[in-house]
């Protein structure tokens, strides 16, 4: 996982003055290898939010030869953390001998280890991501005594109109993401782009997806340094290349497993940036604020009134009444991957939340007509006609379900799906227990919560250890 910057790399043709210089046409058998002299420079230094300055090590630049197609007959230069080593790889001095143009590719890959699978007079190119660096140069190649020496200045620069965004794995103090699930990133102006081939002395071909398609995050960094993030990468369209632009971007991390996260969706709207100035010298990346700012928030819900109270019709985190939503510890308005006490940092908190507001999960990402619900909300969920229900609407959810106020004439419902609660990292009770929030605090180390399970008739609630991960369902009431 690697840089997201313009970098200029070049291939010095300065030997040793006394050594015997042939030209490349001069008969090959005594050349037994092939030097690349290489003197790799950082490009403009530019104002691109990126996370990275320099290279990093394990890079890799792969370079292609016009007219040269073959298994492994690409060069591959890979940094070690403080030079490069230069590999000739599949490639011996007779191949490059008869080609009729001294033309190169060079491309760089940031993520993973891509394959090149010979096709005619192409690569067919399998890549984890769509970002990438290239430049199309020539070169120069002469025998020096018995090496082939190849010279080119190689400045490589990112694809016309690829952007890249970064989102903090943590705040300093607390992490938010995990590697397991698969993040999105949408916004109708980005489109996922993959290469699917290179023809050496020519741009790679790109395969561009629809623009309001989910670029793939990943991740990039060392996951011990505060400097860890999740990176997407994509194509921008022409009408926002360099123009001043509103972005709505909406987050999305995706339950793979059943011992994931559910699905939750964050929106960080109304976002005014200019981005793409224009060549590979001024492109811009956006660093995103991290996942605990109050600029990312989640799907807004409708409502469902039971004894009088305007419940939202879905958990905070999810996007419909079946979702578990996000874990939340008391207090925190952020999930987090760790619910384990040794990670809290709510604990100077010391009032109720709805006095505490900047703690108070439901006005912080929904807005101030919302709020956490008190003892008195929960107490009236037992006043209207409710049971438990082991498959609602055909999920495989569990949870009870509440007959709204206007029940008779409507026939509306409150589900309060059953998404157990996280301590550590650990799910526990997933569709046997619910377990939810209040805003009642009660020491430095509890908080009021209630629960439900399909042997008890009514919504109990107790004092518990407040870093816990349970859900939320937030109350609509703008009077308050």
């Amino acid at each position: 996982m690697k840089k997201v910057f313009v970098i200029l790399i070049a291939l010095a043709t300065t030997m040793v003055a006394c050594n015997k210089v042939a030209d490349v046409n001069d008969p090959m058998d005594s050349v037994k290898d092939i030097v690349f002299n290489m003197d790799v420079k950082q490009g403009d230094v530019q104002d691109t939010k990126a996370v990275k300055t320099d290279w990093e090590n394990g890079d890799k630049v792969y370079v292609f030869f016009k007219g040269l197609v073959g298994t492994n007959k690409y060069a591959i230069f890979t940094y070690d953390g403080s030079s490069w080593t230069k590999n000739a790889n599949g490639i011996i001095a007779s191949d490059l001998s008869g080609l009729a143009e001294k033309q190169l590719t060079a491309v760089y890959f940031p993520f993973g280890t891509p394959t090149f699978t010979a096709n005619g007079d192409k690569y067919d190119v399998t890549a984890d991501e769509s970002y990438y660096l290239c430049i199309n140069t020539t070169y120069t190649s002469a025998v020096v005594d018995e090496s082939l020496v190849l010279s080119a200045t190689l400045n490589m620069t990112v694809p016309a109109g690829f952007v890249q965004f970064s989102m903090p794995n943590t705040d300093g103090k607390n992490t938010f993401f995990h590697e397991t699930p698969a993040y999105t990133l949408t916004e109708s102006h980005l489109a996922p782009v993959s290469v699917t081939s290179i023809t050496p002395g020519s741009a790679p071909t790109q395969a561009v997806e629809s623009y309001g398609n989910p670029l793939t995050g990943y991740f990039y960094g060392d996951s011990n340094s505060i400097a860890y993030c999740i990176l997407f990468s994509g194509i921008l369209n022409d009408e926002a290349r360099g123009i001043p632009t509103t972005y709505n971007f909406t987050f999305v991390n995706k339950k793979t497993t059943t011992t994931d996260y559910d699905d939750v969706t964050y929106y960080f709207k109304n976002v005014n940036a200019t981005l793409y100035q224009g060549d590979g010298a001024s492109w811009r990346a956006l660093k995103f604020p991290v996942i605990s700012s109050n600029r990312w928030t989640v799907e807004v819900p409708g409502t469902v009134t039971v004894g009088g109270v305007q419940w939202a019709t879905f958990n905070i985190g999810a996007t419909s009444p079946a979702g578990y939503g996000d874990y939340f510890s008391w207090g925190a308005v952020y999930p987090q991957k760790n619910n384990h006490k040794n990670y809290y940092t709510e604990k100077d908190i010391s009032n109720d939340l709805d006095i505490v507001q900047d703690h108070n999960v439901a006005v912080q990402k929904l807005g101030n007509s919302w709020r956490m619900p008190k003892h008195a909300d929960y107490s009236l969920l037992d006043k209207n006609t409710h049971e438990w229900v082991d498959d609602y609407n055909s999920t495989g959810v569990s949870g009870w379900l509440i007959n709204a106020d206007d029940y008779e004439t409507t026939g509306a419902q409150l589900f309060l799906p059953a998404p157990g609660q996280r301590t550590s990292t650990t799910i526990s009770s997933l569709n046997s227990r619910g377990f939810y929030w209040s805003a009642k605090w009660v020491s430095d180390s509890e908080a009021v919560s209630f629960s439900f399970m399909p042997s008890i008739k009514t919504i109990s609630s107790g004092n518990t250890t407040r870093s816990f991960g349970r859900a939320v369902r937030p109350v609509y009431d703008p009077a308050e």
